[in-house]
């Protein structure tokens, strides 16, 4: 009996490509410095990133936000920094120009599912100046619930490895996306 070795070599490699396919990695871990990706851009002015339920809060930050001293509310960057820790930078335009950044910076959990909760840890001096304006996504939305970070082909069909979001885990109707760096 010949031994054909072109099939004994093509059932290891695809007994070792199954095997290396059923190893799932959150992609919450391809977030963060030294990583793939470390950071998702939403620009509020077109409000695309944001769900229905989310838009009208991005909306009302923008009000309350120009109520501090005439600033304008440009977008918003959810930096990953640590890989438990990440940060919701709003970058706004003070009255003088130029770019101004409040900094809320949160640690996070992971679940069993990879979805994450966000803790507050820390605000820069900007981000206390306009931490009442912008608490209804920081409080009332980010803090609240629980986040899966996934691709968000589902919304922008054909957007895998440009755009990403943060979906609420119980509600998937519920996200903000944006391009990712």
């Amino acid at each position: 009996m010949k031994i054909n070795y072109f099939y004994i070599i093509l059932s290891a490699f695809i007994i070792g490509f199954n095997s290396c396919s059923s190893v799932k990695t959150s992609m919450v871990d391809q977030f963060g410095p030294n990583k793939s990706y470390s950071s998702i851009t939403l620009e509020g002015s077109e409000l695309n990133g944001f769900s229905t339920d989310v838009a009208p809060k991005w909306v009302a930050a923008e009000k309350e936000v120009f109520k501090t001293g005439s600033r304008k509310l440009n977008r918003l960057v959810i930096k990953f920094t640590k890989p438990d820790e990440l940060d919701l930078i709003f970058i706004y335009s003070p009255p003088t120009g130029g770019n101004a950044t409040a900094t809320f910076t949160y640690t996070f959990t992971k679940d069993e599912k990879g979805n994450i909760s966000l803790s507050l840890a820390n605000k820069n001096a900007n981000a206390k100046l306009l931490s009442a304006a912008v608490s209804g996504l920081t409080v009332d939305y980010f803090e609240k619930y629980k986040f899966k970070l996934d691709w968000a082909t589902k919304i922008v069909p054909g957007s895998y490895g440009t755009l990403a979001g943060l979906f609420n885990a119980e509600n998937p109707t519920s996200y903000v996306y944006g391009k990712i760096n």
